[in-house]
């Protein structure tokens, strides 16, 4: 997911918008935009474990500016 989205600031901001809202289809659109397939399950998955902050469930490292 990091790797599709790497230095692309407007979609890193709509993405990082989009699970803050827990808005799977969003980010599923996004995602799958620039060629990352995901299941419901596994965007479910990143989305609560970044909204939670579960670190099980989502791993994450974001640089912006």
């Amino acid at each position: 997911i990091l790797e599709a989205v790497q230095g692309d600031h407007d979609t890193i901001s709509k993405l990082a918008g989009a699970i803050a809202r827990n808005d799977t289809g969003a980010v599923c659109a996004l995602l799958q935009a620039r060629g990352v397939t995901v299941s419901d399950d596994e965007v479910r998955a990143v989305v609560r474990g970044a909204t939670t902050g579960d670190a099980s469930a989502c791993t994450c490292t974001c640089t912006c500016t």
